[in-house]
Parts: C-alpha cells; structure tokens; sequence
C-alpha cells in the first residue's frame, strides 16, 4: 500500500494517494507499529486490536537466547517494523497539505525510535536511538512513569524489564538491554532526515494556515 501511495503521487494524483497513505496509516497503527514496549509510557493501557496483536509485536523483545544469530534477527526484524512506520512519517508529510489534507501522524504519539545506522541495520546491530520528539538521552521521566504503572500489575511479565538509563554520563545501566546509543555524531542519515521532514512539517502546515499572510 506504501509502494501504491507512493506511484499515486508520482503520477500527480495527489488526493488518491493521501487517501491510500491514510489505510497504511491505520493498518501500521492497528499492527501497533506506533508502539515498542520499552518506550511505552502507559504499558497498562491497552485496545482491543492492540491487545490481540501483543505476543505477535513484542516477540522479539522477549527472546532471552544466548544465542547472538537470534538476537540480531531480532533486532532486525524491530528495525523493519521501525521504518515501516517512519515511511508512513515520511510520506504523511509529503503528502499532507493544507487544511483538506491535514497531517495524520503526530512526532508526540509515536512511542518508537528513531531508524538505526544502515551499518547497524545491514549487519543486525542493536543499537538505540533517540524518539522523534526527544531533544537528549534521557528518558528518566517516561520509564519512571512506566516502572509507576507496572508496579500495580505485578503479573505482568515484563515488569522487571524495564530500562535506565544515565543520562549525566550517557552510560547504560545493568538494567538495560544491550546495544551503544547512535546519538549526535553517530546518528544515522536516516534519523536526521526524519528530523529535517518534521521541521518541514511544521512549516507547511504554519504557511499553509495562513501563517506567511
């Protein structure tokens, strides 16, 4: 349905292509795309079409092998499911435009990454990087929300896997799951492209509100 958006707008057909993007964009989010279990800041609050969808989405974030091979697939197949999401990102702002075609994806709800080095992607290196809407490493706020809210659920089989991280020396703590952070100067092309097409966002839907009048 991408790769349909995508040749909609290529052929200048602008409003059918906005309208195909819109099924992906809530298929992605009915998949839970929009969502990884570490970044969320209300684990407990679950939808049904979520809820049916769980053991599909974060299999992977439960796999314990030692084995390095299925960690890596792991990360992986994480990673693909981040830049399907960001693909939608992408093209929402190209295609939205104005007050008929408004932007469907907000930067504040999306609780995943960003898109890994093509380094780390190519050879399945876990890495983390930074959210969308997130300006440093530090994430003390939202896994101390997160940590607050499994505490009432203590049957939760993910209560005791949640991460911190130390934000005054950019070290990882026992806590969290391995992998180097690709922040500043090791962030990806991809990451600062997203970032670049946010601002480009905001502009045009400043302008196209009748901002530059």
């Amino acid at each position: 349905m991408l790769m349909l958006a995508l040749h909609e707008w290529g052929m200048n057909r602008g409003p059918k292509a906005w309208d195909h993007l819109g099924v992906v964009i809530r298929s992605a989010q009915a998949m839970g795309l929009h969502y990884e279990e570490e970044l969320d800041d209300q684990p407990l609050s679950r939808s049904l079409p979520s809820r049916a969808n769980d053991q599909q989405s974060f299999a992977s974030a439960g796999n314990t092998s030692p084995d390095a091979s299925c960690q890596n697939d792991a990360f992986v197949k994480q990673e693909i499911r981040r830049r399907t999401l960001w693909t939608c990102f992408i093209l929402d702002r190209y295609f939205s435009n104005g007050k008929f075609r408004p932007q469907a994806l907000n930067a504040k709800d999306l609780r995943i990454q960003l898109p890994a080095g093509e380094h780390a992607f190519l050879f399945g290196e876990k890495v983390r990087t930074l959210l969308l809407s997130e300006e440093n490493t530090s994430r003390a706020e939202v896994q101390s929300q997160r940590r607050a809210s499994l505490a009432t659920d203590p049957s939760n089989p993910h209560h005791k896997r949640s991460s911190i991280h130390d934000s005054a020396t950019g070290r990882s703590s026992p806590q969290d799951p391995e992998g180097r952070w690709e922040v500043g100067s090791d962030e990806g092309l991809i990451s600062r492209y997203i970032k670049v097409l946010d601002i480009h966002g905001k502009v045009m839907r400043w302008a196209c509100g009748g901002g530059r009048k």
